[in-house]
């Protein structure tokens, strides 16, 4: 991510100036970047960021609370969110309790704050809070499953999931990527190859092969052929490895050698 940010300042230099640039950016330098105020809080304090989780290291109440059927996202950003939060808890009584009524007094006190409103978002489902901190104007948001992420309304309508036709595994959906260009997406998105399926057209096409070169690494047994569909059935993928289960067929050979 932070190559692109680099490539198109560079070009937009250069359209700018005609000045060219050579663009490094070191895994380590990223990593550090990414940091961010965390990083900043060592060197003023001096004292490295304990974890917290999905909690902030100097804004409490802030993080995933547990409800009755699964979790939600607070984040009180500045005190009148954190009144708003009390007011939602049925618990105004917080706001002037000497332990948690400065930002820094919530800050030292975390660990007594956290069960009280633990103990309160845990009787009532995320549904009943994700209407109620929005009635009282609460920064809030749900913690969603990868599954609930896809299948959510919003990302129905974006159109970031669609359907291919496989021809082994029959009917399967993919995700879409996210850039458009004047309001239009990606061209629409073809089935995974089958093994095997593209070899021919991408040393071709790409590499510049001769049908003559292509039809002697073939005969020397340099890869595969074209995988058949039988064969392509009895493969299965498990943890990124490849698997199939036994059957009369020889080796797989999944790369150029």
């Amino acid at each position: 991510m932070l190559s692109v940010f680099g490539l198109l300042a560079a070009l937009h230099e250069r359209n700018a100036t005609g000045k060219r640039r050579q663009v490094e950016v070191a895994m380590l330098d990223s990593l550090i970047s990414m940091q961010g105020y965390l990083s900043q809080i060592y060197v003023v304090t001096d004292q490295s960021p304990r974890p917290v989780g999905t909690q902030h290291p100097s804004i409490v109440p802030y993080g995933s609370f547990p409800t009755s059927d699964g979790d939600v996202i607070v984040a009180c950003l500045t005190d009148r969110f954190w009144h708003n939060f009390a007011r939602s808890l049925d618990r105004e009584d917080l706001i002037e309790d000497p332990q948690f009524s400065l930002y820094e007094q919530r800050l030292e006190n975390r660990d007594a704050l956290n069960p009280i409103i633990i103990e309160r978002m845990s009787r009532d489902t995320s549904e009943y809070w994700l209407a109620r901190l929005s009635d009282f104007d609460v920064t809030k948001a749900p913690i969603l499953s990868v599954g609930d992420a896809l299948e959510q309304p919003h990302a129905l309508a974006r159109g970031l999931l669609e359907t291919v036709n496989h021809p082994t595994e029959g009917t399967m959906r993919l995700v879409r990527g996210p850039i458009r260009f004047d309001g239009e997406g990606p061209s629409a998105a073809t089935a995974p190859s089958l093994l095997g399926q593209d070899t021919h057209s991408i040393l071709k096409a790409t590499l510049g092969y001769s049908d003559e070169e292509i039809k002697n690494l073939s005969t020397a047994g340099r890869f595969r052929k074209r995988c058949d569909i039988d064969f392509c059935r009895n493969l299965r993928f498990s943890h990124g490895v490849a698997r199939r289960r036994p059957a009369n067929t020889g080796p797989l050979a999944l790369r150029l050698k």
